[in-house]
């Protein structure tokens, strides 16, 4: 649930970082995300890891983060605008070297059991 959460808490502070930016995405990086909530351990596309929010994409389509649980187990979030009715979605992978937001894939976590 931690690493879910976490997920949750970046796209939460993407989206407010998207206001200035006309719903773009391509502007999020580390060190936007320090500079919004210090306490976000966020890196460009590295490999997941427990507690670290991976940018595995952003972009003015759409925004890809990944993280790992303590289990080990890899999660990522996806959503392809900051605008209009896109909703996030969930996935069981780790979304390295993402070009859209169809990396991230497995089981869809967001929308529940």
């Amino acid at each position: 649930m931690q690493a879910q959460e976490l997920l949750f808490r970046a796209l939460g502070d993407a989206m407010a970082l998207t206001t200035s930016t006309g719903g773009s995405f391509a502007d999020i990086d580390g060190h936007t995300f320090g500079a919004m909530d210090p306490g976000l351990d966020a890196a460009g596309d590295v490999p997941a890891r427990v507690g670290v929010v991976s940018i595995n994409l952003a972009s003015h389509d759409g925004l890809v983060m990944s993280t790992k649980s303590r289990s080990g187990r890899p999660y990522c979030i996806s959503m392809a605008s900051a605008t209009g009715s896109s909703i996030p979605e969930g996935g069981t992978v780790d979304a390295l070297g993402a070009t859209s937001v169809r990396d991230c894939t497995g089981k869809n976590w967001t929308s529940g059991p």
